[in-house]
């Protein structure tokens, strides 16, 4: 009799009268046909009872081996999974605005202090204290309540705490919080997860940008010759490239625990020896990666008129606003300037037959380069390329 069956298919396991018969071919093979097994005697009553504690242990056993698998597994099970490839359920994280509080100079504004957006249900704290400078301004970190997406936008924001006499804003929108990533959303997370050669390039990105909360590029280099590199690259080192990320602590630990074991990470980011993180032992180790920078890009486009359609009065602004709109999905970390590319959003514009395109790059805010080009310009992968209508110009020949 065996309750139980383990194959390389998986595992079944018997019902309940399934047991119980095996049970009662067992006591009739060993006591023989005279033993009274009717459900109202004593030894047809220990079968009953011996078969419902087999049954009940045989389903706990099948319970546990489903949670084993990737479909099977949830909550606890679920993080033990996926901690066979390396990864980890992105956590909870708080919503988080710069306020500006107005008001007479000198006023202090508490730790603690209370501020809503209009229309949110969700409080924003002071994560500290303030004191209202000599322009009657003061700005600091206000944190949310509970973890979650809030109201993070610019404006006009609403106090809650009633003193002191100041009124508040938010100049730039925040940083939108999330809640604990689902079972449903690790588990597509897991299955997109490529762990195969986790020291390679390829996989060490897909592992940083899939482990770091608010990630918004990755690239990385490295230098595996005995020398540094023109770059600054120490002998036998990679460098991490990183844009956005909410939390130092999460990046540390996501390039920790995939890196090749004995390879130094280099980076600018931190002053050596690098930020501190702990291994799964708690021995601290040392790591570094390095912020991407903007790069700026300068378009000049020129157009003819397609006159079977109607080309708009203000066709510059349209073209300049639709260039901004494309750029900013277009360029991600490290990715190049195709000056031609930009034909795609200024179609999108009726009346117009003809596209030139020419670009130039400069890695200054504000200084226009003196060349422009229509072939591909390299950016390097640490640079994120920004395009705004300020410096795009538009022309009609």
């Amino acid at each position: 009799m065996s309750a139980i069956t383990i194959t390389d298919k998986g595992l079944s396991r018997e019902t309940y009268q399934e047991i119980r018969e095996d049970l009662r071919s067992a006591w009739l093979a060993t006591y023989g046909s005279a033993v009274d097994l009717s459900a109202s005697s004593p030894d047809g009553h220990q079968i009953d009872l011996e078969a419902s504690t087999i049954s009940s242990i045989a389903e706990l056993v099948q319970g546990v081996f489903a949670r084993l698998t990737l479909d099977g597994a949830i909550g606890i099970w679920l993080d033990i999974f996926a901690s066979y490839r390396n990864m980890t359920r992105i956590g909870a994280a708080y919503s988080k605005v710069s306020a500006t509080f107005s008001g007479t100079s000198g006023t202090e504004v508490p730790e603690g202090t209370i501020i809503k957006y209009p229309g949110s249900s969700v409080y924003f704290v002071t994560n500290s204290a303030v004191t209202l400078a000599s322009d009657g301004t003061a700005t600091v970190v206000c944190t949310a309540q509970s973890t979650g997406a809030a109201s993070v936008d610019a404006g006009a924001w609403e106090m809650v705490s009633s003193s002191p006499d100041v009124t508040v804003s938010v100049a730039t929108a925040g940083t939108i919080g999330r809640d604990e990533e689902t079972d449903a959303e690790f588990k597509v997370r897991i299955k997109d997860h490529d762990a195969s050669g986790l020291a390679t390039i390829d996989t060490m990105t897909s592992y940083i940008t899939d482990n770091v909360t608010g990630i918004t590029g990755c690239t990385i280099k490295e230098n595996d010759t005995s020398s540094t590199d023109s770059e600054g690259r120490p002998p036998f080192s990679f460098e991490v490239v990183i844009s956005g990320g909410d939390s130092d602590d999460e990046i540390a630990a996501a390039i920790l625990y995939c890196k090749p074991a004995g390879i130094k990470s280099y980076g600018t980011k931190n002053a050596e020896p690098g930020y501190p993180v702990n291994d799964s032992s708690g021995a601290t180790h040392y790591v570094n990666w390095t912020l991407s920078t903007d790069a700026f890009v300068w378009y000049k486009v020129s157009i003819q008129e397609y006159t079977e359609e109607i080309l708009p009065s203000d066709y510059a602004a349209e073209i300049k606003a639709a260039i901004v709109e494309w750029a900013s999905t277009e360029y991600t970390l490290g990715k190049d300037v195709i000056p031609q590319r930009v034909v795609i959003p200024v179609y999108g514009i009726p009346g117009i037959l003809y596209v030139t395109v020419e670009a130039a790059v400069s890695f200054t805010e504000g200084t226009e380069p003196s060349t422009y080009t229509e072939s591909r310009i390299s950016v390097g992968g640490q640079y994120t390329v920004k395009a705004a209508e300020s410096r795009i110009s538009v022309t009609l020949g």
